[in-house]
Order: C-alpha cells, then sequence, then structure tokens
C-alpha cells in the first residue's frame, strides 16, 4: 500500500470520529441587537410561534442542539403612573423556539399575568392582592449549561408588582432544564409574616450544581435588596422545605 493511500485512509477514518466532540459541549448566549430582532421576528414568525405582546429581548444560545432563541415579550398597557415614567405590564409571556430548514420548532413557552383582584382563603385572610404590573426581572435572567451536558439551562426570573413596588412583589424564579419547569414562588412584604417562598419539591430532586445555580440567583436578589427571603431560608432549602416561613420571633418585653 502506498504512502499516500495509508495517508488517505488515515483521514477518511478520522472523519469518522466525532471530532466535534470537544465542541459540542460548548454553549453561547448573547442578547440580540435590536436590529436583528426586528429583522428575524416579522409580525408572521411572532404569530406563528404565539408572541402577542411586544418583544423586550431576544437571546441566541448555541449548544449541542443548536441554536435556539428565547422570546420575552411584555405587554404596554400604560405608561402613566404618578410620575409618568414607567410603564404597566398586565401581561408577560416567553418562548423558546428553534427554526428549523422546514419549519419552527416550540421547544417550551409560559405566560403570566397581573392579578387583578383579591383573593382570600378560606378563613377569610388574604393571599395575595390586586398587582398594578407584571414583568421580566432581566438582570437575573440567564442561559448557561449548569451541568455541563452541553444543553443550555434556562433561569428566567419575574415579579407582579402591587402598591409598594418589589417591596410587596410576588416573584417567580423558575429553571428550565431537559423540557421540564422548577420554580420557587416567593412573595416580599414589608412585614416579617408577610414573606414566605413556595419551593417546587422537584427542585431537591437536581444535581446539586443546577440546585446552586437557583440559591446563587436568590442570594444576588438578597444582596441587591430586590427580595428579602426569610430569615434561615437556605438552611431550609438544604432540609428540603417546601413552604419556607419567616420565623416567628417573640416579644422582648424587657
Amino acid at each position: 500500500m502506498s504512502a499516500l493511500r495509508s495517508i488517505a485512509l488515515l483521514f477518511s477514518f478520522l472523519s469518522t470520529i466525532p471530532v466535534a466532540s470537544a465542541l459540542v459541549l460548548t454553549t453561547e448566549t448573547v442578547i440580540m441587537p435590536q436590529g436583528e430582532v426586528d429583522k428575524l421576528f416579522t409580525d408572521s414568525l411572532t404569530k406563528a410561534i404565539g408572541i402577542n405582546h411586544p418583544i423586550r429581548r431576544v437571546y441566541r444560545s448555541t449548544d449541542r442542539t443548536g441554536v435556539l432563541y428565547t422570546v420575552l415579550a411584555e405587554s404596554i398597557d400604560s405608561i402613566t403612573i404618578d410620575d409618568g415614567q414607567d410603564t404597566i405590564h398586565r401581561n408577560i409571556q416567553a418562548v423558546m423556539c428553534r427554526f428549523d430548514s422546514t419549519k419552527t420548532r416550540i421547544v417550551w413557552s409560559m405566560k403570566d399575568h397581573t392579578r387583578v383582584r383579591a383573593e382570600y382563603d378560606a378563613k377569610g385572610r388574604i393571599y395575595y392582592e390586586e398587582e398594578t404590573s407584571i414583568y421580566f426581572w432581566t438582570r437575573y435572567c440567564s442561559l448557561d449549561d449548569v451541568d455541563n451536558d452541553g444543553k443550555v439551562d434556562l433561569i428566567i426570573v419575574y415579579g407582579g408588582n402591587r402598591t409598594n413596588g418589589i417591596g410587596d412583589a410576588r416573584v417567580v424564579i423558575t429553571l428550565y432544564h431537559r423540557g421540564k419547569r422548577y420554580s420557587i414562588r416567593h412573595q416580599n412584604g414589608s412585614m416579617d409574616s408577610e414573606r414566605h417562598s413556595q419551593v417546587d419539591k422537584r427542585i431537591y430532586s437536581l444535581a446539586p450544581s443546577l440546585r446552586n445555580a437557583i440559591t446563587s440567583v436568590m442570594k444576588r436578589m438578597e444582596v441587591d435588596r430586590t427580595c428579602i427571603f426569610p430569615v434561615g431560608w437556605e438552611s431550609a432549602f438544604r432540609r428540603g422545605t417546601l413552604l419556607i416561613h419567616q420565623p416567628h420571633q417573640p416579644w422582648n418585653t424587657d
């Protein structure tokens, strides 16, 4: 066998090996410039993927499954509050999709809206009040390969404000991992008794890296003072607690 033929056979063999395997674990996410968003997400495309509100942000992610687009949209219902500067959003939605050669495929989607009236429990105690606005807290949203499986894991955060803004906001922290949703629903409050966090029990079955990604976001929110979680929430989380309340603090009468 000639040397040239041997080399040709070697390259032919190497071509059958997935040499890109070192690359499939590399993920990248960028925020698309508004001009690219306007060009790609035409009226017909947004209708096809079910977007009914103005697009606030689009993330373009590349992982071993291909290219994914995560679209965040918020309705614009008013631009005047007391100071005329804030925007009221009554509805939000998010869609992750991919564009194949012949079709658009929805990977997942979610919707939420402001709670428009107070609700009470069986004992007549209020458990949520009317909300003024709802929107994505994009500073805490991320698309990273948290568990190093070559696929992006989305953490998405949004909140619904009441009369005191974020001081009594309802906050939802959600991880999307391998097609499933894992959420923590937190209620801010000015008083200790008003604050509580409801944890999806399935979160405790996640790998430590994924649980840590969620708690890292919560710690950032505490540092930023956008959320006040119940005292001892980290210990409660490690114990697998589903409903984390603020511990009762008796009055000191001395």
